[in-house]
């Protein structure tokens, strides 16, 4: 009696059954899968005896190493690790449910253990380093924000101080500052009213200009009233407005009668004010 020699189609398995099993239905012996065993004309024929056996397809390790790829990828990036860790263990664990059920068609098991051991350590790690980082990057950024309003305060400084010069110009030789800065909203000189409030504070912006002599809407003292340009000795060193007690931490911008502002640091505005021996108009409406 002649042997029939065939491939398993689940594994690539080459199996060797006496003639008389053919039509009949077995398992094979390497997968444990039920196949049934073909005519001897279909069966593939003995080497030496017609065409060849063909080999059995080569087995893929592709996504073991793509788990392990991501694995490494998710360990060494602390912040970013879910985004490689996940998709690595995900990978792993296919990979080697593969390799260790369908070892002729798919290998690299050893690849995709590696890959998952890295990919739960990469989340291991950021679990026990996310509070630390959210503790070293949380201050900074708050920093950077306020460091962001102080700017933005700088700027509505230096709209105000634009405005009151051009108050001032118009009118005529005595170059007087404006009264008071719900004068010079009133004028249209500068009617933004968002831009008397400080962006570091809950301040809701004035609806019509007389509500910005009350401070519950303006963060900005002003020292321009009864104050002219032809009268100021030294405008670069003489203040015309500058920010309210608790706009920033230990921080003021001050602006001057020439225009330019300037911040300073210090817990006590007056304080710093005589450090720097500036001059505070006594006929300013916010003066002390």
């Amino acid at each position: 009696m002649a042997d029939i020699t065939f491939l398993c189609p689940a594994c690539g398995k080459q199996l060797t059954v006496d003639e008389r099993a053919a039509g009949q239905a077995a398992a094979c012996p390497q997968c444990g899968k039920m196949l049934v065993v073909p005519p001897p004309t279909t069966a593939t024929p003995a080497a030496g005896h017609g065409p060849e056996l063909k080999a059995a397809p080569a087995a893929k390790s592709g996504l073991a190493v793509t788990s392990l790829v991501l694995g490494i990828l998710g360990l060494v990036s602390c912040i970013f690790g879910p985004l490689f860790a996940i998709p690595a263990i995900i990978c792993g664990h296919v990979a080697r449910s593969r390799a260790v059920t369908q070892p002729a068609r798919y290998k690299g098991g050893e690849l995709a253990l590696a890959g998952l051991i890295m990919g739960y350590v990469g989340l291991a790690m950021l679990l026990l380093l996310g509070p630390i980082l959210a503790g070293m990057l949380l201050p900074a950024l708050g920093q950077a924000r306020e460091k962001a309003r102080q700017v933005q305060c700088m700027s509505n400084l230096r709209q105000i101080g634009m405005g009151c010069v051009m108050y001032a110009v118009d009118q005529g030789p005595s170059g007087a500052f404006p009264p008071d800065l719900a004068t010079l909203a009133r004028g249209k000189y500068l009617d933004a009213f968002k831009v008397y409030t400080c962006p570091s504070r809950d301040t809701v912006p004035a609806i019509s200009a007389d509500q910005l002599r009350a401070r519950e809407h303006c963060d900005y003292l002003y020292f321009g009233t009864g104050m002219a340009t032809e009268g100021v000795s030294n405008p670069g060193a003489t203040l015309l407005a500058a920010d309210r007690p608790g706009n920033h931490r230990r921080s003021w911008n001050i602006l001057f009668a020439d225009g330019h502002v300037e911040t300073v640091h210090g817990d006590d505005f007056n304080t710093v004010v005589r450090q720097h021996e500036w001059t505070i108009p006594k006929s300013g409406s916010d003066a002390e």
